[in-house]
């Protein structure tokens, strides 16, 4: 959307890196846009980061909630995109931004016969110990580079999240791996936390591709 902001970290050649603030002035709901800033005259690459708060110390995966059924708004904050080593020369700089994380959409149908409140929902796979730590809790993005801290399990926090006897509660969460063929094959367990105990759902994983949705 218009006004959405990218950060831009600058190289020049003695590898000396500023940032400054991009604003999307046009394009925003297509699949390009443009953005104005302001880049240092002696830069001689780019790299561009979103969110503009992925720098950060404290930026974390795993403090995700979904305030609402069907919400998507929380997403946004976490959808990490990246590009880098970009020629800073010339008057207009073209760039695309890669997604390093999944939207997993997860529909939770209540069949207790009772009305349930979820307050989280975790992706685990409980049975296969030596798979070890393989979602992202928190990423590291600076100097051109991309890392991850993994974590063997994934939650997202739940608000809002009383559900009726029979209704659904469409869940969505950005989620990131640094090995995308870790679980290829394996189960993956969606434990949904509520009020009254929790209930797991086993899915067999597949392969997964950064910028895919999967349900």
């Amino acid at each position: 959307n218009e006004g959405d902001q990218v950060l831009v970290e600058s190289v020049n050649e003695t590898s000396v890196y500023t940032y400054d603030t991009f604003v999307l002035g046009e394009g925003g709901g297509t699949n390009s846009g443009k953005f104005t800033g302001s880049i240092p005259a002696d830069a001689v690459t780019l790299n561009v980061y979103f969110p503009t708060t992925v720098t950060n110390e404290d930026f974390k995966l795993n403090t995700q909630k979904q305030t609402d059924v069907a919400s998507l708004a929380h997403l946004a904050n976490y959808d990490v995109m990246f590009a880098s080593n970009i020629d800073a020369s010339g008057n207009e700089i073209s760039f695309s931004l890669e997604h390093k994380g999944m939207i997993f959409t997860l529909p939770i149908t209540n069949s207790t016969g009772e009305v349930q409140k979820i307050i989280g929902i975790t992706l685990a796979n409980e049975k296969s110990a030596d798979l070890g730590s393989v979602f992202a809790k928190s990423v590291q993005v600076s100097d051109g580079a991309f890392a991850m801290t993994a974590t063997p399990s994934f939650t997202l926090g739940i608000e809002n999240g009383t559900v009726e006897a029979d209704a659904e509660y469409k869940a969505y969460m950005l989620v990131c791996m640094e090995d995308l063929t870790a679980l290829n094959g394996q189960n993956l367990d969606v434990i949904v936390h509520t009020e009254k105990g929790r209930h797991t759902i086993t899915k067999t994983a597949v392969e997964f591709t950064a910028g895919t949705r999967y349900t």
